[in-house]
Formats: C-alpha cells, structure tokens, sequence
C-alpha cells in the first residue's frame, strides 16, 4: 500500500527535501539557491524566509563574458 505525501507543517521549509524546495521556490517566485540562503539565515519558518526575501531581495545572477572566461556576479535587486 502505497501511502500520500502529508505536509508535516505548511508554515515550515524542509531544506533537506527537493520536493519541497522546488514547491516553496515556485510559490515564492525565488530561485532555490535563494530560498536555501534565506532559510540559512533567518531558519525554516514560512513567515520568517517571505519577510527576509521582501526585505532583501533575491540575488539576480549577471554574466559578464570577457574573453574565454564567463563570471558570474551576484547583485541583490
């Protein structure tokens, strides 16, 4: 017998869980490295990870190519 998934918390972020980082990542409209730093700074709560994201944005990736080297330099929005 095959058992459904349960969320444990809707207000919590499992880090440790892809399915979940991919679903918070989309409903917050971050990438998932993003919703990874956040819940490493300010921990896994819903509320405490949309504050932090609202208050410092997310980081916006721009390469800049020189040459045969591509860089890639973070820049908060």
């Amino acid at each position: 017998m095959e058992r459904k998934r349960r969320w444990a918390d809707s207000r919590r972020i499992s880090p440790l869980d892809p399915r979940d980082l991919h679903y918070w990542s989309k409903f917050l409209g971050v990438e998932e490295h993003d919703l990874l730093v956040a819940v490493d700074k300010v921990g896994s709560s819903l509320e405490h990870v949309r504050r932090y994201l609202d208050a410092e944005g997310p980081v916006r990736w721009n390469i800049i190519s020189g040459g045969q080297d591509n860089r890639r330099v973070a820049g908060r929005m």
